[in-house]
C-alpha cells in the first residue's frame, strides 16, 4: 500500500482496512475502484463490481471499467474536467495541469464569485432566459473582468435603472472598490453597461 493511503484517516471519514480483498466487499457499494498492482485482480473486482450493477473503475484498464475519472481542476464554484476517454491519462493531467496555470486563476475564482452572488438578483429583474443571457453575456464582455482581475471589486452594482421589456436598454449604476476609497457614479465611464434586449 502507499504511503499516502496510510494519511487517508488522518484527514478524512474513511475507514482503512489493511487486508486482501474478498468479493463481499463490494456488496453495498455504491462505488468500487479497484488500484491494486494485479491487474487480473483488478479486473475480477471490476467483473464482481459491474454484475451487481455498481460503478466502478479497474484503474488503467478501460476495458474493465463503466465510467471514467476525468481529471479535474477547480478554483471557487468552477470546476473543470478533462478526460481523454481513457486514451491517455497523462495527456489529461497535462491539459489539467495547463488550465490551472493559465485560466483558472485567483480572478476567475473572484469572477465566478461575483457573477453568482448577483444572479438572483438579475433573475428576479429578467425573467426570460434570453434576456439574462445577453446581459450576463455584455457583462463578460465589458470591463468588469479586467477590473476584478485588478482587485476593484464592485461592493454595490448592478441596479437596474430601466424596464427589461425587449427591445430596451439596461443601465446599470456601480460602486467600485478602489485602493484609498470607492467611486460611485451613476454613469462612470468606464463602468458603464448597457445590455441590449431583442425579441
Amino acid at each position: 500500500m502507499h504511503r499516502c493511503c496510510l494519511t487517508i484517516p488522518k484527514q478524512f471519514p474513511i475507514h482503512l482496512q489493511q487486508r486482501r480483498f474478498v468479493p463481499e466487499d463490494v456488496d453495498g457499494a455504491f462505488m468500487v475502484i479497484a488500484a491494486t498492482d494485479d491487474k487480473a485482480l483488478n479486473a475480477e473486482i471490476y467483473r464482481l463490481a459491474n454484475g451487481q450493477q455498481r460503478v466502478a473503475n479497474a484503474v488503467d484498464d478501460l476495458a474493465n471499467c463503466n465510467f471514467i475519472a476525468p481529471a479535474i481542476v477547480k478554483a471557487g464554484p468552477v470546476q473543470i474536467a478533462v478526460s481523454t476517454s481513457g486514451s491517455s491519462p497523462a495527456l489529461a493531467k497535462q491539459l489539467r495541469d495547463r488550465i490551472q496555470r493559465e485560466i483558472l486563476n485567483e480572478s476567475t475564482e473572484a469572477l465566478a464569485e461575483f457573477l453568482g452572488r448577483w444572479r438572483p438578483a438579475v433573475k428576479r429583474k429578467l425573467p426570460t432566459y434570453q434576456a439574462r443571457m445577453a446581459f450576463w453575456e455584455a457583462v463578460l464582455a465589458s470591463e468588469v473582468p479586467a477590473l476584478i482581475e485588478r482587485g476593484q471589486i464592485f461592493t454595490d452594482c448592478f441596479h437596474l435603472l430601466t424596464t427589461h421589456e425587449p427591445g430596451n436598454e439596461l443601465h446599470i449604476v456601480s460602486e467600485v472598490s478602489i485602493p484609498g476609497g470607492s467611486v460611485t457614479s451613476p454613469r462612470p465611464p468606464s463602468m458603464n453597461l448597457k445590455a441590449v434586449m431583442r425579441p
